[in-house]
């Protein structure tokens, strides 16, 4: 093997070119292949940062809810299958450090969280259960990036004071480097405990609101099936104790340590897999590139081999050094792609992406990823290597030892093989790239339902000054009609969940004359979605209004709970009538009739959650009826720009209240634009891919051809000899070039074909045989080829018929 390392070393050394040319190649694919991996790795394989994540789980209500205090204190005390259970919530806070105001996200978190996770402090203590007693003197820790951000580092951290909403904590300790909480890639800048509620939120109760995260650890020898019968058990009594109807999916489901939440693993998992798949089969056509120009390299050492075998050597040492030089080669690309993985994990986790609460995903290239492409590359190795090496050890010694050509038939048929593989695969890689492409033009262009143009969004956080409901709702108030009546502003609103942002609350609800469903039934009419909307929305997001009436200020608190239903669910719930009137009532028979809502407007249907989302029933509910403490202000302009509406918007905020920080603060088109990024990344991802593949195979149809007349330089001589044209040698090339791609793009059309079905659900607005893709595909990789076989084909034509006639 050394003498085999020490020959590979020096024959590729010799062959600098085609060394230089084969490990960039394969540095770009096995890089590709690496950057991906490593956020799949991220998001799914490596561990969450606890101490014996084996034991660590997750538990939400019904599938996928958060649970409310309440709730969670009885799965706390009742449980016999958790050695520890704790609650957490992601939280904005108004911070004060010295003279210096922001906003920020940290967790208002139980007294065991620390405990329950399994983590040492890095500088000075975590939170403990005494932390979360009542009257216990207000704590707080920091993350470690946090406390570099601002306090430099500084030892003198521990034991100074901040102020959080008003309210002054004292930092009990600084959380280790590695960890930024368990809600990954979100990360919040600091930790207090639960019971500080109370000063942060003065009179507002959260403890039967399902507003916060659950995670445990499991008793020895208790595995997490036992757990989800024993939660579940204790959610169904809690729910039977409530006088809420029994229903057949669990009430607690208890998951696995993961890094993402359970409801978005699943889209996340396919959304990475297709990407995976993508990435392989740029590596497949990076290989079949090499393994043409192994292929023609072998041909030219037809001698060498040749002097070998008559000296000894066996045609398995023979396949051993050529595989070992390919081996010398993989080594080479996957340490340069190593590199370039890293520098493209770096530009990524770089950029700022649009959500407001900061990310904190560790994407580095750790020993999983560093396996992960040694396994690639020994993969690449054989899919390049091991055909070529099998047919150049195939040697005619007689022939070979007075000097008969190298390139047999066999080669022949190999390197066509290759070449219209090749072509297979760059098809099925630009129509996925393709299809990518003009979904997300498609997505830009869809529909929304509601004009977001020229609409700026900054939201209001009444927690942080402890503002009750009702002066919340003065203060709304005041606001929008300060607003409204600024020169180049035109309306002006408030909303809990800005539309597109990932968002979503859910209700079901019982028309007039519906029976509450027996226990195990479905409710007889759909989920409806619910946002909470002030007056004047519809005004400034311009949805039209179909029936009945806008939202007025008299929607108070107090007032007769009114609804606005989107046309999707008037046509639902009421078919054949008018929605305006009609009634909406819980599903629980013992609710008293003050919580019954009437439909008093219809507007049309617009995009809510994602844009692509079939049509929903939706209802809107006045925000004095549905308490949000986070409010979204939406002020459209007339004439002014984004900028002088931010302005005013900060201005106005801060002349009804100085300590009001304003977060969030875009336009509303930027707001939105994160129900597009995962498309708009893999349209740049995959667009760039299907470039490369573009460019490799019109590299590979000028490398076959370019070997083929040099091969074919006698038989083109006495062709020319014998009378025939330039032309005539131009499209005797050409015609070969293109029956191998012509038969490459057949293969990859039906190979794309069949993967038609994996892409429909990622697409927006574009079918997954969309025919303009596909003949746009074909058009651009057949003029692509016949352009790179140009080259090669002139440099034929031109060939002087008494030297070609000279040459062996």
């Amino acid at each position: 093997m050394l003498r085999d390392l020490q020959y590979g070393f020096r024959a590729l050394g010799r062959a600098r070119g085609f060394t230089a040319i084969a490990v960039s190649i394969l540095a770009l694919g096995i890089g590709v292949n690496a950057t991906v991996f490593s956020f799949a790795n991220a998001f799914f394989l490596k561990p969450l940062p606890v101490s014996d994540p084996g034991g660590f789980v997750r538990v939400y209500s019904n599938r996928f809810s958060n649970t409310s205090y309440r709730t969670y204190l009885e799965l706390r005390d009742r449980n016999s299958t958790l050695t520890e259970l704790a609650a957490f919530q992601l939280r904005s806070f108004g911070l004060r450090i010295d003279a210096d105001n922001e906003h920020t996200f940290g967790e208002i978190v139980t007294g065991n969280y620390f405990t329950t996770i399994g983590l040492a402090a890095g500088r000075g203590r975590l939170l403990v259960p005494s932390d979360d007693a009542p009257g216990a003197p207000p704590v707080a820790v920091l993350s470690h990036a946090f406390w570099l951000r601002r306090f430099g580092g500084s030892a003198d951290a521990v034991g100074r004071t901040i102020t959080l909403n008003g309210q002054p904590f004292t930092i009990v300790g600084v959380a280790r480097e590695d960890f930024s909480g368990v809600l990954a890639p979100l990360a919040g800048s600091l930790w207090v405990p639960i019971a500080s509620d109370a000063l942060l939120r003065p009179g507002v109760d959260n403890s039967a609101r399902g507003s916060f995260h659950l995670a445990g650890r499991l008793k020895p020898g208790v595995d997490r099936s036992r757990a989800q019968v024993d939660l579940d058990t204790i959610a169904r009594q809690i729910r039977a104790a409530e006088g809420q109807p029994d229903r057949a999916q669990a009430a607690a489901t208890v998951y696995g340590a993961t890094m993402l939440h359970p409801e978005v693993a699943l889209p996340a998992t396919v959304f990475v897999a297709v990407l995976l798949a993508v990435v392989a089969l740029v590596l497949l056509i990076v290989c079949v590139n090499v393994a043409n120009l192994v292929l023609a390299r072998a041909a030219g050492r037809h001698r060498e081999f040749a002097v070998r075998q008559s000296l000894g050597a066996g045609r398995r040492r023979l396949v051993r050094q050529l595989l070992t030089e390919n081996l010398i080669l993989s080594i080479g690309g996957a340490t340069l792609g190593l590199a370039l993985a890293y520098w493209c994990v770096r530009l990524a986790t770089a950029v700022t992406l649009p959500v407001p609460v900061p990310l904190a995903l560790d994407a580095s290239l750790d020993v999983r990823v560093v396996a992960y492409t040694a396994a690639i590359a020994i993969f690449a190795t054989l899919a390049f290597g091991l055909a070529p090496a099998l047919t150049a050890s195939r040697v005619d010694l007689v022939s070979a030892l007075k000097g008969g050509g190298g390139d047999t038939p066999r080669h022949g048929r190999l390197r066509s093989a290759f070449l219209i593989g090749q072509v297979a695969l760059s098809v099925v890689l630009l129509i996925v790239a393709g299809l990518a492409v003009r979904s997300v033009r498609n997505a830009h262009s869809i529909d929304l339902g509601f004009e977001s143009a020229a609409v700026v969004t900054g939201t209001v956080d009444f927690e942080t000054r402890g503002y009750t409901a009702e002066r919340a709702g003065r203060f709304l108030r005041a606001l929008v009609e300060r607003l409204e009546s600024t020169p180049g502003i035109a309306a002006a609103t408030s909303v809990d969940i800005v539309p597109l942002t990932l968002s979503n609350r859910t209700t079901r609800l019982l028309r007039d004359g519906d029976s509450p469903p027996a226990p195990g039934e479905a409710p007889p009419t759909p989920l409806i979605y619910v946002n909470a909307a002030g007056p004047g929305h519809f005004k400034t997001l311009q949805i039209p209004q179909l029936a009945g009436r806008d939202f007025t200020y008299a929607d108070a608190d107090q007032a007769p709970n009114v609804a606005i239903v989107n046309e999707t669910m008037a046509r639902q719930f009421w078919p054949g009538q008018n929605a305006i009137g009609q009634r909406l009532r819980p599903l629980d028979p013992s609710a008293p009739p003050r919580d019954t809502i009437v439909v008093v407007g219809v507007v049309r249907d617009s995009k809510y959650v994602t844009i692509g989302e079939e049509p929903r029933a939706f209802m809107y509910r006045p925000l004095a009826q549905e308490y949000a403490a986070h409010v979204t202000v939406m002020v459209r302009a007339a004439g002014a720009s984004p900028a002088e509406v931010i302005g005013a918007l900060t201005r106005e905020v801060r002349a009804l209240d100085g300590g009001f920080a304003v977060f969030n603060v875009s336009t509303l088109d930027e707001a939105i634009s994160i129900s597009v990024l995962p498309a708009r990344l893999a349209g740049g991802l995959l667009g760039t891919l299907g470039g490369l593949a573009l460019v490799l195979a019109a590299l590979g149809v000028y490398g076959v051809l370019s070997f083929l007349v040099r091969a074919r330089t006698r038989e083109i001589g006495v062709r020319v000899a014998m009378g025939a044209t330039p032309r005539t040698v131009v499209a005797l090339v050409l015609k070969q070039a293109m029956i191998w791609t012509i038969g490459g793009i057949a293969i990859g059309l039906a190979l794309a074909l069949a993967a038609s079905r994996v892409l429909g659900s990622l697409l927006y607005g574009v079918s997954p045989t969309d025919p303009i893709t596909y003949a746009s595909v074909i058009l651009l990789l057949g003029g692509a080829a016949a352009a790179a076989a140009v080259i090669p084909a002139l440099r034929a034509s031109r060939l002087d018929p008494l030297v070609a006639l000279r040459t062996w």
